[in-house]
């Protein structure tokens, strides 16, 4: 039987009761993996409540015959994460756990940047820009009229969605700022992991969230980053890209 944990946060600064609704697949996933769901979601409530401004629906499946990755949707008025692995074993970084924790917070993330980024009249600039790269970004948002199926090494060019890759950016970002208080070296293990990926199809790919992490990395504190800085770090490296790379796929 499906098991259903209800976890309810209640924000003082909105006249309503935000949610988040955790599903289990079964028991032992909820008795093994309910803490360290917990334990992110501890951080996400102590630290960014405020940015949580529709329900969160989380499904967790652990299973061998799990075919899917983690992956979010936006249903109506709330944000839906899935967390799917096929198996237990690191892939990232050192422990199973770690790499679950982070999947958990990557995907989080694309709830609180907000599905509203994807219309191109709400998308807004924390950074300064040129009246040229804003017409460009402009036509590179508008291009694509419905998000792609975007894979790493894929054959066929695929058009680059500039809010998807903002999107993969701050996720990536507002998961390793959580994940470096656990391990210091975790920053660059992802980053490494990021690029390596990236390389097999660096003009074919909206996933260049290296280019963030470097920027994290080079950072000259260790504290944790707020919000604005994380929007700013993914902005950033996403022109980056675009003023770099994607002028060679033309």
């Amino acid at each position: 039987m499906k098991l259903w944990i209800f976890l309810f946060l209640f924000f003082s600064n909105f006249a309503f009761a935000n949610s988040i609704f955790v599903k289990y697949e079964d028991k032992k996933i909820q008795q093994k993996y309910q803490p360290y769901v917990n334990e992110a979601l501890n951080y996400l409530n102590s630290n960014f409540k405020e940015f949580i401004t529709e329900p969160i629906n989380i499904k967790i499946d652990i299973s061998k015959n799990n075919q899917q990755d983690s992956f979010v949707k936006y249903i109506n008025n709330s944000c839906s994460v899935n967390i799917n692995f096929s198996e237990e074993k690191p892939h990232i970084f050192n422990k199973f756990t770690d790499d679950f924790e982070f999947v958990l917070l990557h995907e989080i993330g694309h709830c609180l940047l907000n599905k509203n980024i994807f219309l191109s009249e709400s998308f807004f600039w924390d950074i300064s820009l040129s009246d040229s790269e804003i017409s460009y970004l402009k036509s590179l948002s508008n291009k694509v009229e419905k998000p792609i199926t975007d894979c790493l090494g894929c054959e066929s060019k695929k058009d680059f969605n500039v809010l998807i890759a903002y999107h993969e950016n701050f996720a990536d970002i507002f998961s390793i700022n959580y994940m470096n208080n656990k391990n210091k070296n975790y920053p660059i293990i992802l980053y490494n992991y990021r690029y390596s990926n990236f390389l097999k199809s660096p003009l074919n790919t909206n996933y260049i969230s290296h280019l963030a992490l470097e920027k994290f990395i080079n950072l000259k504190n260790n504290k944790e980053i707020k919000i604005i800085e994380m929007k700013i770090i993914a902005q950033e490296s996403m022109l980056n890209y675009v003023n770099i790379f994607l002028k060679n796929r033309q």
